[in-house]
């Protein structure tokens, strides 16, 4: 007697909820364009639940958007943020 398989496929989705009581400011992102929250590192790896040192690989391997404020904390774009 043949053997029977069953396929079982699971398709999952991935939500983020993004809280305004994270520190962060408005500014203009050169990579995206426009005008977009920037978030500290500290705020970035609490938001997705990362150590800093994750976010800083982050940004050493351009895989985030960042700038430096005036004086030079780094900020990183949320769009860019949100598409890891």
């Amino acid at each position: 007697m043949g053997r029977i398989r069953t396929r079982i496929l699971f398709e999952t989705q991935k939500t983020r909820v993004y809280r305004r009581s994270r520190p962060s400011v408005r500014g203009f992102c050169a990579c995206c364009g426009r005008d977009v929250t920037l978030l500290s590192p500290s705020a970035a790896a609490n938001l997705l639940s990362e150590n800093a040192a994750r976010i800083y690989f982050l940004m050493d391997t351009n895989k985030v958007h960042y700038c430096g404020d005036a004086d030079g904390t780094p900020l990183i774009c949320l769009v860019s943020l949100s598409t890891i």
